[in-house]
């Protein structure tokens, strides 16, 4: 079930990473990395706590499947699921209603072709 909770800024790059298709692990630590510019850069025990919290919320389950059939055996997949997907959605709300927020009270510039 999707959380009702904000998603950490590194479970929601997690999350919108795996949007593009199943990922093991260093291959999102290169995506949350690149995707945010390099702010953010979690270190591998800071995302295999985050991969493992999603789990347990049932957002991301381990892929069955192999990109690959030369891949490493020991590479875990991970996909993101329906209850990921709305979650993601959820907190994409959130940040547009903050943004929206933010415009009128003058903090950030009015978006062009928008007032």
């Amino acid at each position: 079930m999707a959380t009702e909770s904000p998603l950490t800024p590194l479970s929601m790059a997690i999350l919108v990473a795996l949007g593009g298709g199943d990922l093991h692990g260093y291959a999102l630590l290169r995506q949350v990395e690149e995707r945010s510019g390099g702010l953010l850069r979690p270190g591998t025990g800071s995302l295999y706590a985050a991969l493992q919290r999603l789990m347990d919320e049932g957002l991301i389950v381990e892929s069955p499947e192999r990109p690959e059939d030369d891949d490493d055996a020991r590479r875990r997949y991970y996909r993101i699921t329906a209850d990921g997907r709305a979650a993601v959605a959820v907190e994409a709300g959130r940040v547009e209603e903050l943004l929206a927020d933010a415009r009128r009270h003058g903090l950030i510039p009015a978006r062009e072709g928008r007032g």
